[in-house]
């Protein structure tokens, strides 16, 4: 495809959201089988291979994979959570309203669908003072983005666990059933032709400066994509303004110990088992940087930060050796810790074949120097046989 034809897709199919595919689990391997922003895209405008999420032709803009996405790979150029939380409507002290365009008119907020809410934008009129949080949700049913429906209660049970854990009642956050109504638009603002044109321009050159790129990559230029996508860590900013949040929240209320299953949780409880081999694969393909490894002098040790991990499990699907383990419950005050937790450490040693570190009881040569060994014995055997 020319450069002409992107731009021409792109301007079609023009849509506010992005992606960070560097977050993306799907991209750092393909033994991860999230889908979870395809799965709740009510447009079903997302694919999801093993190079990662995709927004496709037909993006409504709604904002539900933002939410969806644990690892905060997807972003809303006009409407983010920073935006929404900078409106008025988070500034009273009486219980804020939120509904759907097919919800209550009357709402202090009014965001494309109940299930774009996050955590955070739950929990920021709390933070700020207000006596609650009251959600008018319509019926569902016959709602055209009625797909994304159960990630909406999804993001209400993980805010009444973290409720619970910041000793604040569940019926802060309180939910209305009403009758569907019909599309709620906000009255549209008068725009000068000068507006409308500069505007225009303003998005035909990023659109354009987005479809330049028209040179294919060999497979060695993806491959160096990748391996760079994966040195370089990337923030979680949804991450980020949860824990954010909750740490402001906890300074006022306290904190409770509340553990909740581990399928269910925002973050994991993660042991390092005697089988570690020191490769280094759960922190290198760790999407937010949750598990760090470090060489020593003398040791090697992983490291592991509860607050960026979003339970993703993708150290756990590509351990070989099977040393990564989930424990059954998570304790939510793990958000809180400030400081990392070692996992594992032990001493280092360096094989006397290859001169490389590696961890190890009783050898002097690492395994990749047995390995290589090995096969090497084998295919002798075999010839003179």
């Amino acid at each position: 495809m020319g450069i002409a034809e992107k731009i021409a897709a792109k301007i079609i199919n023009n849509h506010n959201m992005l992606i960070e595919t560097s977050l993306c689990s799907r991209f750092r391997t393909p033994q991860s089988d999230c889908s979870l922003c395809a799965d709740a895209c009510p447009a079903n405008a997302i694919t999801v291979a093993d190079g990662g999420a995709e927004i496709t032709e037909g993006c409504l803009d709604c904002g539900v994979c933002h939410s969806a996405c644990p690892n905060g790979a997807f972003s809303i150029r006009d409407g983010s959570d920073e935006g929404i939380m900078a409106e008025g409507a988070f500034s009273h002290r009486s219980p804020l309203r939120i509904s759907c365009e097919r919800g209550d008119a009357s709402a202090d907020l009014i965001v494309p669908c109940l299930s774009r809410l996050t955590e955070a934008l739950l929990l920021e009129p709390l933070r700020r003072g207000a006596s609650g949080v009251e959600i008018v949700r319509p019926s569902c049913e016959g709602c055209p983005l009625v797909k994304a429906a159960f990630h909406f209660d999804t993001v209400i049970r993980r805010t009444h666990h973290l409720c619970d854990m910041l000793g604040i009642e569940r019926n802060s956050i309180d939910i209305k059933n009403i009758p569907l109504q019909g599309s709620v638009k906000a009255p549209e603002k008068a725009v000068s032709r000068r507006e409308f044109l500069e505007a225009f321009r303003t998005k035909a050159t990023r659109i354009a400066a987005a479809a330049i790129p028209d040179v294919e990559d060999s497979g060695d230029d993806k491959a160096e994509v990748f391996r760079n996508a994966v040195q370089e860590r990337r923030e979680n900013r949804k991450r980020s303004r949860l824990v954010g949040r909750i740490r402001e929240l906890s300074a006022k209320s306290g904190v409770n110990p509340i553990a909740v299953p581990s399928k269910d949780a925002i973050t994991a409880d993660i042991e390092i088992g005697p089988g570690c081999t020191a490769c280094g694969v759960c922190a290198s393909l760790c999407p937010t940087g949750a598990i760090t490894r470090q060489w020593t002098e003398k040791t090697f040790s992983l490291s592991f930060s509860p607050a960026l991990c979003t339970n993703c499990r993708i150290c756990e699907k590509t351990c070989m050796h099977g040393a990564v383990k989930m424990n059954e419950t998570v304790s939510l005050s793990l958000l809180l810790e400030h400081k990392k937790t070692v996992l594992f450490e032990t001493a280092k040693k360096t094989c006397i074949a290859c001169c490389m570190d590696f961890i190890g009881e009783g050898a002097e040569i690492c395994p990749l120097c047995l390995d290589r060994n090995k096969k090497q014995t084998a295919v002798l055997q075999k010839l003179f046989k």
